[in-house]
């Protein structure tokens, strides 16, 4: 089960079947604190052979400043009902389909306004080719907004900043949203 060369965490998470056998060598919480903690590095970390992702966190590691062991409890439970599964899926396990179908549609374009947070230390970042292509065809209305010390969970890293950002934003485009009514 575990990958037989260096592999990316993303590129592990998108493995069917790697991640769970990964997760289930702990308990609900302590994945989620080894998730969060391995998500908000700036840089991204390689699993090597033998070893699965979770290995990369150690168990003294310390949840980032901004998340509490309440916080920890809340997910946990809410993890431990529901499972792991559309996680996996979405975004991890779906970008090559989603890649193939916006590939396969000639003038495919995406009319909508659409806001998209990064976090300037998020490492998926740096990988992703939502961010790394040019999308102004695919998404001619779209308004990246990079909060510079953010990682990949910016939204709970930063939610004053969040928020304030996406009430700009509604507020910019609710003029485009009452023409088209």
């Amino acid at each position: 089960m575990f990958p037989s060369k260096k592999l990316s965490s993303l590129i592990c998470l998108q493995r069917s079947g790697v991640p769970e056998a990964d997760f289930s060598r702990f308990d609900v919480a302590t994945v989620i604190k080894k998730i969060y903690i391995m998500f908000c590095n700036s840089d991204m970390p390689i699993a090597a052979k033998n070893e699965q992702t979770l290995d990369l966190v150690k168990e003294d590691d310390p949840l980032p400043p901004w998340m509490t062991e309440d916080d920890l409890r809340v997910y946990a439970d809410l993890y431990g009902k529901s499972t792991f599964e559309y996680p996996m899926q979405v975004p991890y396990r779906c970008l090559e389909i989603v890649d193939t179908r916006i590939a396969s549609r000639q003038n495919f374009v995406i009319n909508a306004p659409v806001l998209l947070i990064l976090g300037g230390k998020d490492y998926a970042i740096k990988i992703a080719n939502v961010i790394n292509q040019d999308n102004s065809q695919l998404l001619p209305h779209m308004k990246v907004v990079h909060i510079e010390h953010g990682n990949h969970f910016v939204q709970e890293q930063f939610p004053q900043e969040v928020n304030e950002i996406i009430i700009e934003f509604l507020s910019s485009i609710s003029p485009l949203l009452n023409s088209n009514t």
